[in-house]
């Protein structure tokens, strides 16, 4: 693959970053609107990333000084994976002064480059890229499980804020860091272009979750956490205990499609923190599977054995699924089969 390819992959990756930056700045998509905000500045950053290698296309550039050089320039792209996969796990995380102090390692490294540009410096400079990604996925995939368990417990509808889709991301993330450190060790103009049409995929997935992904505020996590810590620190009496069952239930409050913890909590006159100790003590399991399970049970499966004829989306609709693939996920947990193999049962 000649220089011509590389240059029409660098300007279509290129051309794509634009495009989704300004696309995220806009106001046409319907999320967070801080996400879409750091997502826009991080597709930037990157098209001047991409627009930069077009130095390696004119004639005698492509040689090992240049590609060290851009090497050195590119692994501070390590900063907007980080940027992403925090504000994303733990939203709010991102400010100009983190941001400041984890640049410093990067900054270290290419002063040092700056004043001895010898080829020796790259291995090294390699292995702690490598490893800050690493550290960084694996960091991302421990916020993600706590801030999912967090959704789980506090919120019956998480369709707008649900980040399970982060699993095969950080799949993509690791992906990305092997072919990075593949075309950095053995660089040629075919595996640079591969390397961008795959930087250009992960990024289209991150684009497609994003655009209308919405993020609970990071202050109402701590204040809950803070809560629960203290909870454990006391011995604690439940004066709901069994009437909170008796209350979704009988006034199926389990149909309310966005019923928050909050919500329970207000109906039971006690607040959310003791609440969702009742949930992991007694219930044994979050709010958000519990409330699932009962719409299923209570209001899917009669519905579904008395009204064949009723179509999947309104059996969700009723039950109070605010998604069809939300609906279908829950019924397969809550029974083992899909809602569909679940009616031919019935035949």
């Amino acid at each position: 693959m000649g220089t011509n390819a590389m240059a029409f992959f660098i300007g279509m990756a290129t051309s794509y970053y634009i495009i989704g930056a300004f696309q995220m700045l806009s106001k046409s998509h319907t999320g967070s609107r801080r996400l879409r905000r750091i997502i826009g500045w991080v597709y930037f950053y990157w098209a001047i990333a991409s627009c930069k290698d077009l130095l390696l296309t004119y004639p005698g550039m492509y040689t090992e000084k240049t590609l060290d050089a851009i090497l050195i320039a590119d692994g501070w792209s390590a900063l907007t994976f980080m940027a992403v996969l925090y504000e994303l796990t733990r939203p709010g995380w991102v400010t100009a002064g983190r941001l400041a102090k984890a640049a410093i390692p990067f900054l270290i490294y290419t002063l040092i480059y700056i004043l001895y540009p010898t080829h020796s410096l790259i291995i090294p400079i390699v292995i702690f890229l490598i490893g800050f990604g690493l550290y960084i996925t694996i960091m991302g995939y421990i916020h993600s499980v706590r801030y999912l368990n967090y959704l789980h417990n506090y919120y019956s509808n998480i369709d707008r804020v649900d980040i399970s889709w982060l699993k095969k991301l950080f799949w993509l993330a690791v992906a990305g860091l092997l072919g990075w450190l593949f075309t950095s060790l053995f660089p040629t103009k075919f595996t640079d272009c591969i390397y961008y049409l795959f930087s250009i995929i992960m990024w289209q997935f991150v684009y497609i979750h994003c655009g209308t992904l919405l993020q609970i505020n990071e202050s109402e996590i701590k204040t809950q956490k803070n809560a629960e810590e203290e909870n454990r620190k006391h011995p604690i009496q439940y004066p709901f205990s069994e009437k909170m069952e008796q209350l979704v239930e009988n006034e199926q409050l389990y149909l309310l499609p966005n019923l928050t913890l909050d919500d329970l909590a207000k109906r039971l006159n006690t607040n959310r923190s003791y609440l969702s100790s009742y949930f992991s003590n007694v219930i044994r399991k979050p709010f958000y599977d519990y409330i699932n399970e009962l719409r299923i049970q209570q209001k899917c499966i009669p519905m579904m054995k008395e009204h064949p004829e009723y179509t999947l989306d309104y059996i969700s609709m009723k039950s109070g699924f605010n998604s069809l693939s939300t609906f279908r996920r829950a019924f397969r947990k809550t029974t083992g089969c899909t809602p569909r193999e679940f009616r031919e049962t019935l035949h």
